[in-house]
């Protein structure tokens, strides 16, 4: 069963008109995976197939995807999908949502395409994996995990894409409790599982004997988020834990960065300006809510409107770093800022200039 609809999506976020194709019905492998591992055991009975919904930013019809002609026009056009579940009220499933779905998208983000199909028709989309939990087979922060792994096994060929049950028998793995239903997990189980899967994972904890102070705390999130890499993290307040990822930051203007303020003084005349200073937005995946969610660092729950999530803050976050990734964010702007230093002192060539620091990680290839 296959028609299009014209939908006006109430969320601001989305741009309207959206078309969207309905397929049904369809076989999802995560949520296929959790119908095997748990949801057919249950008494309740469950249907094992799916909802998937693609959208599209133009009017197409049936027949144009049997038409040679249309192929170009249904490609240009597609804006991603998402899976519908059977288990209300956690229905959203598995989602990639390219950022032109999405009003505000001025922003920058780590993006992987992913070839999928629609009416049967070879299409991709690039965009960051989403998924909200269901609450009993993976939770929050399973489906944190679930998100990274798919993005960087269809990036890289060093990883591949995981399922629920394999996230289940890694806890099991270390774990004298049941497994199901989940109870979520906690930040060193987080770190276990990524590191299973391939990662050489840095673990970061807002404690004053763990980090620096704050400030600091969250600079070194942004180095990760300006060096390309997901991070997972975890928000909690009085009552409120929960697992997000951020996956990038809005784009700089050159106003935002003219309001910089001098960091520091290394001589010379030279006015030194710390990038991780700007006041700038990140973009938040968060499975309560639609993708890329804008929100600040300082308040990463700010776009939520129930009055329990007020005043959460990032507790602790982890780094799914290639194992070959030596240099871990704090040592590289402790360099950075050594090298500046020497550099200023040494050549004239930045006498009475103004310098931004900006520090990120990256690779390179000697030929």
């Amino acid at each position: 069963q296959k028609y299009f609809s014209r939908c006006y999506l109430k969320n601001p976020k989305w741009q309207t008109p959206v078309y969207v194709l309905v397929e049904y019905p369809y076989v999802d492998k995560i949520y296929r995976d959790s119908y095997y591992l748990y949801y057919s055991t249950k008494i309740q009975e469950h249907s094992r197939d799916c909802i998937r919904l693609s959208f599209f930013d133009k009017s197409l019809e049936i027949s144009d995807f049997d038409d040679p002609n249309s192929f170009d026009h249904i490609e240009t056009s597609y804006l991603g999908f998402t899976v519908l579940r059977p288990i209300f009220p956690q229905i959203i499933g598995r989602s990639i949502v390219s950022p032109r779905a999405v009003k505000n998208n001025e922003f920058r983000i780590c993006s992987v395409k992913v070839d999928v199909t629609s009416n049967a028709l070879k299409t991709s989309v690039s965009g960051f994996p989403h998924a909200s939990q269901d609450g009993e087979t993976i939770t929050c922060a399973e489906t944190s995990i679930l998100n990274v792994m798919e993005y960087f096994g269809s990036k890289y060929p060093e990883y591949s894409p995981k399922l629920p049950s394999i996230i289940k028998s890694v806890v099991e793995s270390q774990s004298f409790e049941r497994t199901l239903p989940s109870v979520g997990l906690n930040l060193a189980q987080i770190s276990y599982i990524l590191r299973e899967f391939g990662f050489g994972v840095k673990m970061y904890l807002l404690r004053k004997e763990i980090i620096h102070p704050k400030t600091e705390f969250l600079k070194l999130i942004k180095v990760y988020v300006e060096s390309g890499i997901p991070i997972i993290t975890v928000i909690r307040n009085d009552s409120v834990v929960h697992s997000q990822c951020i996956i990038g930051r809005s784009n700089i203007s050159n106003k935002t960065v003219d309001s910089l303020v001098n960091w520091a003084d290394y001589g010379n005349n030279v006015k030194v300006y710390d990038f991780a200073d700007l006041s700038v937005d990140y973009v938040f995946i968060d499975d309560n809510h639609p993708p890329y969610m804008l929100g600040s660092l300082e308040y990463p729950s700010s776009f939520y409107t129930n009055a329990e999530w007020t005043d959460c803050e990032i507790d602790s976050f982890i780094v799914p770093l290639h194992p070959k990734v030596y240099l871990s964010a704090e040592n590289a702007r402790t360099y950075a800022e050594s090298l500046l230093k020497k550099y200023i002192a040494q050549l004239s060539i930045l006498k009475n200039k103004e310098v931004v620091l900006k520090v990120f990680l990256t690779s390179f290839q000697v030929v």
